[in-house]
């Protein structure tokens, strides 16, 4: 018999990759479990593939350890644990007890450490030990009985890898990362000296002692770089010296592993909602619903699978998976047997494959319809190159002729994933999908819009336990990638139906649920028209001026030069303003300024934080502020948008993204038109260039402090609610209120003071934000705020309301029902709760505020297209841009400021201010 084996597992890296694997995953009252649920199928994975006789788990200490006290800056460049992640460490270490797997953690020390004392021990008392782990440091610790097993990468390391890898012998490892240093964990090592000469250095000298002993040997410029950095690179050298000798008093035969502890484990799975892994130990699965969180398997691959899936006939439609039936439609005969099909059901999932993601530039390629789910029809019209010449595909013309009816119908229910790029490409072929009675996208987002991707494969994987093959992977052929039409017919229709029947089966999963959380109404009346409001709103584009574009960019650019002349003359000398490391040396060296933070690389930062404060000391880093600013407005809208005029209709069609954000505001990109600056003079300029048609004129029309009505409304205060109702300047009346003084004693400075209190208040700002703010003291910062509660006391019932509300149910909520998890109210981290705590108070503000103009677009949107010829042509969070025929405008007016300010009954009035002219500037 061999020796015995004993695996040790670096937990503290097992907890990361986990966390980051799973991104989201939430148990029904919102506790955060996506590193627990990795960390166990991990757990899981390895006992299978390694069925180890001797095992334990080591992590971390919490606190400082034994290399901060010699070097403080050790590991500075380490941000804390995720918010997400430090209330799931003591649930993992139940876990582990769970597992009966020994666990250390030695305060002081790192688990490099602990596993090296451990490793030491046991190779002393005859046994053989495996390093569980992917950290290179550990490569010092091989030897003949000691190895190191990546699981993630299925690689081991022993001493014939290391010396193939740095050429010296794992003993020496330590004296290689003395010299090259590691930014990650901050250690300095010799700056100048790579890993590839420090490998070449120790290599030929032996060891870093030999190599200061012999520094007449090396080059002058490695000389020159080693001696000013000698005592960094002995400093280093302690650093990554892992500590094997702490005192432990260990039994090494105690690592015995007797398997798994199932009712402890069946206790852990039931409470965090595990029923996949409860059906791994051999448990009844806790009852199933519908999740808030999502998978990934970047890291941790087949080990993590998709836990808390769906309603309980998800399990069923995952059976029958060997059972789909996916067809290819070739000939008129078959493309009238599926519509034939389509019409029996009364509905379809759509999806088109095209030549773009952009659908003002996509051309259909193939469209893939599903009657009923695991039943599927893919119809090619434009793939080319195929390798199969048999195959005649049917004519486009023919196939939306034939299709059209059926679409346009208001008898067939349409549904699927994204239906808004559908709804657009369609347009452009002369077809008006209507009915549309289900989108995933939407509907997920309703349930929960905190997730970050509402992605088909993250949303198949997540409800129905159902994996998709990506795009770019069905696109990728060897080493090349393809364009969808030069795909072949077989995989093209695989993807492609599946597609199709992943949005069929996600209908039959998510429509339950909106019932259940009282939605549906919502989603049908509001939520799916507004898809069709925004395909619209796409395709009417927004018109630029190209030459005046031109022109901005030629004066930008020479403001550009006069800033960049002003910066050298105060510096004295010429450098490259885009580059991070010159304007170091320029703030550092040459003016002497502070250093007050650093990046990850250990580099002092120039980021805008750092350069506002340095603002104040010297006027070099506020003009690298204003030349910053100016080029990236330059090169992100002047430059960039006469790029973007689309051929066809010479407008630009910016992208809208309706679940872009958890508070349900709009994003756009393509460009972005939301981020132009309205108040800086810049950003006026390049709003000029937004133009009407010849006819037009543009009217805006903006919703006025719609969020502090909101927060009127739902606290029910009545200085607040009086102040909207009577048409008072509310934040004249606030800084009357706070400063004390007569409404017509207050000064601009205050008006603008109780203005951003006013808003601070919605988003949580805290005294020391607000000080940062105002530039006050944190004191008097303070003060603001308490005597704006005092003042306003039922809006701080409110907020506690708020948070105690969503705390109790895990979520908060939209009026339109809108829910967003905040799982972060039940951590136990100060910094994660209060975050969780702004959220829960916010999102309803915020998040109503979205919906309002949503029900206010929806209903402009009808009367536009029964009787006017206006265009909506923009939506930029709360204001409304129009293209209106002069004839119409006066009658427009009224008719865009009642929908806006009766989209919902408040207890204040809703109010908007509408403007028009010649161009957006003009008119907002």
């Amino acid at each position: 018999m061999g020796k015995p084996v004993l695996y040790l597992i670096d937990g503290s890296s097992y907890i990361f990759r986990a966390y980051y694997a799973i991104k989201s995953l939430n148990t029904s009252k919102g506790f955060p479990t996506n590193a627990v649920y990795g960390f166990a199928s991990m757990l899981f994975k390895f006992l299978k593939d390694y069925n180890p006789q001797y095992l334990g788990i080591v992590f971390d200490s919490q606190g400082d350890t034994f290399r901060n006290k010699i070097y403080p800056l050790y590991k500075a460049n380490r941000s804390a644990p995720p918010d997400g992640l430090v209330p799931q460490f003591s649930k993992i270490f139940e876990l582990v007890d769970g597992f009966n797997v020994p666990q250390y953690q030695i305060d002081g020390f790192e688990a490099d450490d602990v596993m090296g004392a451990i490793a030491k021990v046991a190779e002393q008392k005859g046994m053989e030990v495996v390093l569980v782990t992917g950290d290179k440091d550990f490569y010092q610790l091989v030897s003949a009985n000691v190895t190191l097993l990546d699981t993630m990468k299925n690689r081991q390391v022993g001493i014939e890898e290391v010396m193939k890898k740095y050429r010296v012998t794992p003993n020496r490892i330590i004296d290689v990362f003395a010299l090259a240093g590691d930014a990650i964990d901050n250690i300095p090592g010799v700056k100048g000296i790579g890993e590839k000469t420090a490998i070449s250095l120790i290599a030929e000298f032996g060891s870093l002692d030999g190599l200061l002993e012999n520094m007449d040997k090396v080059t002058s410029r490695q000389r020159a770089l080693i001696e000013e950095n000698r005592e960094d690179a002995l400093l280093s050298r302690r650093l990554f010296t892992i500590k094997t000798d702490i005192q432990m008093g260990l039994d090494v035969w105690s690592f015995k592993y007797e398997g798994l502890n199932k009712a402890k484990l069946g206790r852990i799975f039931r409470d965090l909602e595990f029923k996949n892994l409860l059906r791994e130990i051999g448990e009844p699965e806790v009852r199933s619903r519908v999740p808030s969180g999502k998978d990934n398997h970047s890291e941790t691959g087949s080990a993590i699978q998709q836990d808390q899936g769906g309603p309980a006939h998800v399990a069923e439609d995952s059976t029958t998976a060997s059972h789909e039936k996916y067809r290819l439609v070739l000939s008129v005969d078959e493309l009238d047997k599926v519509i034939s099909r389509i019409k029996d059901t009364g509905e379809v999932a759509i999806a088109l494959e095209t030549t773009s993601t952009k659908p003002m530039l996509a051309q259909i390629v193939g469209i893939a319809l599903c009657p009923v789910s695991h039943e599927a029809y893919y119809v090619p019209v434009a793939h080319h190159n195929l390798s199969n010449t048999s195959f005649i595909q049917l004519d486009i013309s023919y196939v939306l002729e034939k299709v059209k009816p059926l679409l346009e119908s208001k008898y067939i229910s349409k549904v699927g994933h994204n239906l808004k790029h559908e709804i657009v490409v369609l347009k452009r072929y002369g077809v008006n999908m209507s009915s549309v009675a289900f989108d995933a996208i939407i509907a997920s987002h309703i349930i929960d819009s905190s997730r970050g991707s509402y992605s088909l494969g993250e949303l198949s994987s997540l409800y129905l336990d159902r994996r998709i093959v990506s795009y770019k992977d069905v696109t990728t052929v060897g080493k090349s990638r393809i364009t969808f039409d030069e795909l072949e017919l077989e995989p093209a229709k695989e993807y492609a139906s599946k597609r199709a029947n992943l949005a069929m089966m996600l209908s039959r999963v998510l429509k339950p649920e909106l019932e259940k959380i009282k939605v549906a109404q919502v989603f049908k009346d509001v939520e799916l028209e507004f898809i069709q409001v925004l395909a619209q709103v796409e395709m009417n584009g927004v018109k630029v001026d190209a030459e005046r574009l031109k022109e901005l960019s030629n004066e930008f650019e020479i403001y550009l030069e006069k800033v960049a002349k002003e910066i050298y003359a105060k510096v004295g000398y010429e450098f490259n303003l885009n580059s991070p490391l010159q304007l170091r040396r320029v703030l550092f060296d040459t003016l002497g300024l502070p250093k007050s933070k650093l990046t990850k690389k250990g580099e002092p930062s120039t980021d805008v934080e750092v350069l506002n404060n340095l603002s104040k000391l010297n006027p070099v880093p506020q003009k690298v502020l204003e030349h910053r600013a100016l080029s990236k407005l330059k090169s992100t809208y002047v430059d960039s948008l006469p790029k973007l005029i689309n051929s066809e209709t010479g407008r630009i069609h910016t992208f809208f993204n309706p679940v872009g954000s958890s508070t349900g505001r709009l994003s756009s990109s393509d460009p972005n038109l939301q981020n132009i600056p309205i108040k800086t003079m810049q950003g006026k300029r390049i709003r000029e260039a937004f133009i009407p048609e010849k006819g037009y004129v543009l009217l805006s029309a903006d919703y006025s402090q719609i969020e502090l009505r909101l927060l009127a409304h739902f606290s029910q205060d009545k200085s607040l609610v009086e102040a909207f109702v009577m048409g008072s300047d509310i934040h004249n009346r606030t800084a009357s209120e706070i400063f004390g003084v007569a409404g017509g004693m207050v000064t601009p400075e205050m008006r603008r003071f109780a203005k951003n209190i006013n808003f601070g208040i919605i988003y949580g700002i805290s005294a020391f934000g607000l000080a940062k703010q105002l530039g006050t003291s944190v004191s008097v910062a303070k003060s603001y705020i308490e005597e704006y509660f005092r003042r306003y006391d039922s809006v701080k019932e409110y907020i506690e309301k708020s948070i105690s509300e969503a705390r109790d149910k895990g979520y908060a909520e939209t009026i339109l029902g809108r829910r967003r998890p905040i799982p972060e109210l039940q951590s136990g981290d100060r910094n994660r709760r209060g975050f969780g705590e702004r959220m829960a108070m916010n999102t309803p503000i915020q998040g109503s505020a979205a919906d309002i103009i949503k029900i206010a677009m929806v209903r402009i949107h009808k009367r536009l297209i029964n009787g006017y010829e206006a265009r909506m042509i923009l939506q930029v969070h709360d204001e409304l841009l129009f293209e209106a025929k002069e004839t119409e405008l006066d009658d427009l007016s009224q008719v865009v400021r009642q929908d806006m300010e009766g989209a919902w009954e408040l207890s204040v009035p809703l109010k908007v201010d509408i403007g028009t002219g010649r161009n957006w500037s003009q008119s907002h």
